[in-house]
């Protein structure tokens, strides 16, 4: 049997590939893998909220940093004069690790609210699944243009993370008495990680009052638009009318929902509803994800006759007790409606 040389299939790669930035890459290849983990839902643990970290608050701008900084290291202050003339622009094109990093959540915290600024005026809204689509997007594309733009200069000049001399270089340069510029870029970072983990916490672990789900009642309009007005509200007995439930899902989890309705009479006695009849119109089942919003049509039919009947409208997250009520109800909406015979 002929074995493969792997430097043979390596070779068999384009060309672009092979000289592709290892830390570009890495950062592509972290997008992705962030976008499964937070698409898988669950909880937020630990190790979501350290992907949704580097997603939001130091991904973006690192390759944002990429494209305009694609040079390794060190200070070239001749740039735009003639090569030995003695003048000097003053701007420093080139920056080192420590200087990278911070530029890099500097401008994650200014990019990415911008991001969810603009998708919040688009037709999809602020919701999960645009605001993964925009940020990784947006990340991906300043990546590969950061690739493209090291392309572009001499191998020697290219910025790249010498993983094995990393330890080595960095600790000279936090250990310098005589370097000021060092430790201040040092606490400058730190500061940032604190900062934007403390934003990251807030952001992502919403208080239990946060945490909540629409229920409303909605008719269908001329244009075929559900609206919450126009509704029916003198039946016939064994007429059936048409209404639409909606439940938007804000518990930062999948959640299964049940719906029962109820037809009430009711008496009212010095200032309380007591129920005098029920009956059971309808009951169903509807699962939706995190700012999802699930819109069902339901037919009714009434099965008693009166005046002033409530018709009742229960939700639940996940079953229905064996006896539901408003009391007992997670969301409860109703109606008053009148009945003929």
């Amino acid at each position: 049997m002929t074995m493969i040389d792997t430097s043979d299939m390596w070779q068999l790669l384009p060309r672009r590939v092979r000289r592709f930035p290892a830390d570009l890459g890495v950062v592509i290849a972290l997008v992705l893998v962030t976008v499964g983990v937070v698409r898988a839902g669950g909880v937020w643990t630990p190790v979501r909220l350290s992907f949704g970290f580097l997603f939001l608050f130091f991904l973006p701008g690192y390759s944002l940093v990429a494209v305009l900084f694609p040079e390794a290291s060190g200070n070239r202050e001749s740039d735009g004069g003639d090569e030995g003339d003695g003048t000097s622009t003053g701007f420093p094109r080139r920056i080192d690790g420590i200087e990278r990093i911070t530029l890099s959540i500097a401008v994650s915290l200014a990019v990415v609210p911008l991001i969810g600024y603009l998708v919040s005026y688009s037709p999809w809204g602020l919701n999960l699944d645009p605001s993964l689509l925009a940020i990784g997007g947006f990340t991906i594309v300043c990546a590969l243009a950061g690739a493209v733009r090291q392309w572009t200069l001499p191998e020697s000049d290219r910025f790249s993370v010498p993983i094995e001399d990393a330890y080595a270089r960095f600790t000279p340069d936090v250990s310098t008495v005589t370097s000021h510029v060092r430790p201040l870029n040092v606490l400058l970072v730190v500061s940032l990680v604190v900062a934007t983990a403390g934003i990251v916490y807030t952001t992502t672990t919403p208080r239990s009052d946060e945490r909540f789900t629409e229920f409303y009642l909605g008719t269908k309009n001329a244009s075929g638009s559900t609206v919450t007005d126009a509704y029916p509200k003198n039946f016939t007995a064994g007429d059936a009318k048409h209404l639409r439930v909606g439940i938007g899902n804000h518990e930062y989890e999948r959640s299964n929902y049940t719906v029962v309705v109820l037809l009430q009479r009711v008496k009212r006695n010095n200032g309380s509803t007591r129920v005098t009849a029920e009956r059971r119109l309808d009951r169903f089942h509807v699962s939706a994800g995190q700012g999802q919003t699930v819109v069902e049509n339901r037919s009714l039919e009434p099965t008693m006759t009166g005046e002033r009947l409530r018709l009742q409208f229960l939700l639940y997250r996940g079953a229905a007790p064996a006896s539901p009520s408003a009391k007992n109800a997670y969301r409860r909406t109703h109606l008053w409606i009148r009945v003929h015979q």
